[in-house]
């Protein structure tokens, strides 16, 4: 990850052009994901049945969401999970849960049109068309970049 490049920083969770970088994911270190890994998208208010969540510092809290280490969990009230198709979905509780959001539904939703546009040239050409090299989020993730400052 190009942390100088990154749209989102805020040391916990990163996003450039590429993925995100959740770190202290792993014992040995951060797990980056790829946006197009990534299906859904879904906002979790750490109360009610997720009331316990806060207190777990790293790992599952149940056998559905899986937690990076975030010694500061107990001081926020939101975290995002994102669905990868995987056992575990990794859930993140970043600084800025609105910016993060932003930035990562923007990354997600270009994903979706160049997809579209791909796809509709295929049926036009019968052919798979190269994408465009210069294709880039800037368009859609206005600098200057979210930095969150812990």
């Amino acid at each position: 990850m190009d942390y100088a490049r990154a749209h989102y920083d805020d040391g916990s969770v990163a996003c450039d052009e590429v993925g995100l970088a959740i770190q202290r994911y792993y014992p040995w270190g951060a797990r980056r994901i790829r946006y197009g890994e990534i299906r859904d998208l879904a906002v979790l208010q750490l109360s009610d049945w997720s009331a316990m969540a806060p207190w777990r510092i790293w790992g599952p809290v149940d056998l559905e969401h899986w937690w990076n280490l975030d010694t500061h969990r107990s001081e926020k009230h939101v975290a995002l999970v994102l669905e990868t198709g995987e056992r575990f979905k990794p859930t993140v509780t970043p600084a800025d849960p609105e910016g993060f959001e932003t930035v990562l539904r923007a990354h997600l939703a270009g994903l979706a049109a160049l997809r579209e546009e791909v796809a509709l040239a295929r049926l036009r050409t019968g052919t798979t068309p190269a994408i465009p090299a210069q294709r880039s989020v800037e368009a859609i993730v206005p600098e200057p970049t979210t930095r969150v400052r812990s």
